[in-house]
C-alpha cells in the first residue's frame, strides 16, 4: 500500500491479492509510482505479507538489487526466501501487529504532546 498526495494528506492505494497493479487495467500508474517511491527511500520495512503476489515481491526484489536495507516483518517463509539470493537482510519471524504496536508504544512515550507546556 502506498500513498498519493490528495491535497491534504496521503490517500491509500491498495493492490489487492492475486490482481495487477492499476495502470496494467489502464488506471493511473501506481507501479510507476511504487518504483520512483523506491528509488528516493533510502530503506525498506516489509511488514505482514509473505510477497506472495508479484507486485509486492518485485519491489522487494527491486530495492534488493539497489542494495537498499530491507527489514521483513513476517511470520512463516516468503516469496522472497526463495526468489532473492540472499534475502532476507534482516528478518523479523513475528506477527507485524504486536510488533508496530510496540514500537509505536515506544515512540509516543518520547513524543512531546501538543498540550504540554514546556
Amino acid at each position: 500500500m502506498l500513498g498519493r498526495d490528495a491535497g491534504d494528506g496521503n490517500k491509500a492505494e491498495i493492490v489487492r491479492f492475486n490482481t495487477p497493479f492499476p495502470e496494467e487495467c489502464g488506471e493511473p500508474p501506481t507501479l510507476t509510482h511504487s518504483l520512483d517511491v523506491l528509488e528516493e527511500a533510502s530503506q525498506l520495512l516489509v511488514m505482514g505479507t509473505s510477497l506472495a503476489t508479484y507486485s509486492a515481491f518485485r519491489l522487494v526484489k527491486q530495492a534488493h538489487e539497489q542494495k537498499k536495507p530491507i527489514l521483513m516483518i513476517s511470520l512463516g517463509p516468503s516469496r522472497a526466501d526463495r526468489g532473492i539470493p540472499d534475502f532476507p537482510e534482516v528478518k523479523m519471524d513475528r506477527i507485524a501487529g504486536p510488533v508496530l504496536r510496540a514500537y509505536l508504544e515506544e515512540v509516543i512515550k518520547w513524543v512531546p504532546s501538543p498540550l504540554s507546556t514546556s
